[in-house]
């Protein structure tokens, strides 16, 4: 799953809470075909509903793809 955010900032954020988690991740560009205010991503293959909880938890803004 690819997590779309609205800022830089809040990517690395993010990435905080889920390395902590030590839930599986990379950050990838954002496809062209998906419009996004930040250039940056973070794609979850397994671990999604632990990182959305955590996301949530933390009023992390977030759109998944």
């Amino acid at each position: 799953m690819l997590y779309l955010f609205e800022s830089t900032h809040i990517v690395i954020l993010a990435e905080k809470f889920i390395r902590e988690l030590n839930i599986s991740y990379q950050i990838v560009p954002v496809p062209v075909y998906i419009s996004s205010n930040c250039g940056m991503a973070i794609e979850i293959s397994e671990g999604n509903e632990l990182a959305k909880k955590i996301f949530e938890e933390n009023n992390i803004k977030y759109t998944c793809f």
